[in-house]
């Protein structure tokens, strides 16, 4: 919702980024993109056309305008990203 152009959209994630936060005492790790399966993650065999990929696939132009809608969105909220 906050690649959406409409403004509608971002008010309802706006809305989500604020009831996350409440529901978890403030804080919340939002992962954006596709994550490695843990086992080939931490036995040190991971590779790019390894199995067992989960999450959506985005691109990096895609990453950074996420980061910075949901950095702007949670300070919206009063909440801060690190």
């Amino acid at each position: 919702m906050l690649l959406s152009r409409n403004p509608a959209d971002h008010d309802v994630a706006r809305d989500q980024i604020a009831a996350l936060l409440t529901q978890n005492n403030g804080e919340y790790i939002l992962r954006i993109g596709e994550r490695p399966a843990h086992e080939e993650l931490f036995a040190g065999d991971l590779k790019d056309d390894s199995s067992g990929w989960t999450g959506t696939a985005k691109t990096l132009t895609e990453i950074d305008l996420l980061r910075d809608q949901i950095s702007q969105t949670v300070e919206e909220v009063g909440g801060k990203v690190c």
